[in-house]
């Protein structure tokens, strides 16, 4: 039933279709059926939706945490971002680590934030899940001048893969964030220099 509450539109486009079928054969037979066979094609496409927009699905919380952790990055706001962390972030080895993530929040002014590609998988039994998609930006590092430097990610991004845990029922946080790829033969190392050293330099 994944596909009814990440996608309804396919099951209500048939809905409005047969609906619109038969309202052509109450105009065309004059027949009372018709109009109640529409009529229940309309409240199931009704219903539908209203799954859609009460079911919630592990995939749906996952890709809701990523783009709060988007926004709270552009904002600036390090410990709305931090509180998607697991307990067990800061043991796990990976290529992104919180000074990193502190120096992205505070070092740097985004223009934008986009994820690209996005591909998430939430294992039900496991409560484990992945994150993987393309990191596309455009920042500002701001001198103690005044003045800005403008930079961006070359397309097709930075290569990101997040793991997730279900800590509690309903509730992912991000356990790993590692670099995965690099435009312009750059490594992920690079990457976690340059905001480790901003962050530091603050």
């Amino acid at each position: 039933m994944t596909w009814l509450s990440e996608d309804p539109w396919t099951a209500v486009g048939a809905c409005a279709v047969a609906a619109a079928a038969c309202l052509v054969m109450v105009r065309l037979s004059q027949q009372g059926k018709y109009l109640a066979w529409a009529g229940a094609a309309v409240l199931a496409a009704g219903l539908v939706l209203l799954v859609e927009r009460l079911w919630v699905t592990d995939r749906e919380r996952i890709e809701a945490v990523l783009y709060d952790m988007a926004d709270a990055v552009k904002e600036g706001d390090f410990p709305r971002l931090e509180g998607h962390l697991a307990p067990e972030f800061d043991r796990e080895i990976g290529t992104i680590t919180k000074i990193a993530m502190r120096g992205a929040v505070t070092g740097l002014d985004f223009e934008f934030i986009r994820l690209a590609q996005l591909q998430i998988h939430a294992g039900r039994l496991t409560g484990m899940g992945t994150a993987n998609f393309y990191g596309q930006a455009q920042w500002a590092e701001r001198s103690a001048e005044g003045g800005a430097t403008f930079d961006a990610t070359p397309p097709p991004g930075v290569g990101f893969s997040f793991g997730f845990r279900e800590v509690e029922p309903d509730t992912w946080k991000v356990s790993r964030i590692d670099v995965t790829s690099v435009p312009y033969g750059g490594t992920p190392e690079s990457v976690t220099g340059y905001l480790t050293r901003y962050a530091r330099s603050r």
